[in-house]
């Protein structure tokens, strides 16, 4: 079957205090139980492992950039700061994620253990993000997908990296599928300040990629 294979590992993670680090881990653990718990039927696993690394498998790969982007956005609106550089309002965590797309055999057990074409793909990649400083790439099979969304991915880092903590809050509500009203009822802000933080972090941008994206996949997979 084909899945979506999600590989990632916490940038800079040596630099957390312990408090940051037990908050990170359990960012990420919350937001992909509660994305798993929206849906009629589980779409994906997960397993943390190393300490600060994670492999999630996804049963809906046209769900995987906006699951990766999820988490992005559920990392970078922590902003207690990091050590040596306690900026309020300046994420502290982020991590690096690469997205498989292909072919794998869906067992019961670790995901980590687990083999196939998307876990192959994605693991791969991940090993090579590093020295070419990217921190979202997607890859398949079909080198004409993966040349386009090298590209685009290479813009959303920039686009993710400019993000404040506030961007990435706004980001976070709205990929988990909430108006505008109901971001500004919860934040305990005004709807011209959702959409000017929408505008700041480029959220017509982020929209029309997982279009793209979702587009391409359904067609291809």
């Amino acid at each position: 079957m084909k899945v979506g294979i999600i590989t990632g590992d916490l940038i800079n993670s040596s630099q957390y205090e312990p408090a940051q680090r037990q908050e990170v881990i359990k960012t990420l653990k919350q937001t992909l139980t509660e994305a798993n718990d929206v849906a009629d039927k589980q779409w994906l696993r997960f397993e943390m492992y190393r300490g600060d690394s994670i492999q999630i498998e996804v049963t809906e790969p046209e769900q995987a950039l906006r699951l990766a982007i999820l988490l992005r956005a559920a990392l970078q609106k922590l902003a207690t700061g990091k050590k040596k550089q306690l900026v309020p309002g300046k994420p502290f965590a982020d991590i690096r994620l690469s997205v498989g797309i292909g072919e794998a055999e869906r067992k019961q057990g670790s995901v980590v253990e687990a083999d196939g074409e998307a876990y192959r793909l994605s693991g791969r990649s991940l090993d090579t993000m590093k020295k070419h400083g990217q921190k979202l790439i997607i890859r398949t099979n079909n080198t004409d997908i993966n040349e386009e969304f090298e590209v685009a991915c290479r813009f959303l880092d920039v686009l993710l990296d400019k993000w404040s903590a506030s961007s990435a809050e706004v980001v976070f509500w709205l990929l988990k599928g909430l108006k505008d009203v109901e971001i500004a009822a919860k934040l305990g802000i005004s709807q011209p300040a959702i959409h000017a933080r929408k505008k700041v972090a480029g959220w017509e941008a982020i929209e029309l990629m997982l279009q793209r994206y979702t587009s391409v996949i359904n067609k291809t997979f």
